[in-house]
């Protein structure tokens, strides 16, 4: 963790700078889950997006705060 991937409670965001790097560190995450017997739901998971939304922030090249909630407290 830290390297290239983010736990929250039921969360797991996997960062990286390529395709290759990342179906990589997605296998070695993939690797763990299963030692461990732990599941990942499918309905949740998003593969090799270039912007997610995570914890309100919006990351794509760089971490933002989530314009939305932004908005929101705006108003």
């Amino acid at each position: 963790m830290g390297k290239f991937l983010v736990v929250y409670f039921d969360d797991i965001l996997i960062y990286s700078h390529s395709r290759e790097q990342n179906l990589d560190q997605l296998r070695q995450v993939c690797t763990v889950l299963r030692k461990e017997e732990l599941y990942a739901n499918p309905k949740k998971c998003v593969f090799l997006t270039t912007q997610i939304h995570f914890l309100g922030f919006v990351s794509s090249n760089e971490v933002s705060v989530d314009p939305e909630k932004v908005r929101a407290i705006e108003e």
